[in-house]
């Protein structure tokens, strides 16, 4: 019975600290060369790359559900995860635009970056 409740205390503490750690090792630095060549690709030029609030997504769907195939996972560190980042970029006029991405993450690998909105 004791080890139900620990069970029960436990679990919600330790889901707590693992994504505040996530959180506090993430950097804006993080995929920057990624975003760089997409905004040069579309003629822009990057300004500021900044981390949102802890649950915000921007545009995004704040819950999306996953489908967890074998080899996404190196022991109990997952390789799947989906990053916000809200961009600052100049255009071709000077003019200073804002725009939320999502990137995905797959097996530890970049497999999409969507802009919102478009570029």
């Amino acid at each position: 019975m004791s080890n139900f409740f620990f069970l029960i205390i436990f679990f919600p503490i330790a889901l707590v600290i693992a994504i505040l750690f996530d959180r506090i090792f993430q950097s804006p630095k993080d995929y920057r060369r990624e975003i760089e060549n997409d905004l040069t690709r579309s003629g822009y030029k990057l300004i500021d790359i900044q981390i949102p609030k802890l649950f915000e997504t921007g545009p995004f769907p704040k819950f999306e559900s996953k489908i967890y195939m074998f080899g996404e996972r190196l022991g109990p560190i997952n390789g799947d995860k989906t990053r916000f980042r809200i961009i600052k970029y100049r255009d071709q006029n000077g003019t200073e635009k804002s725009t939320w991405i999502k990137i995905e993450l797959k097996n530890f690998k970049i497999f999409a970056i969507t802009w919102s909105p478009s570029l």
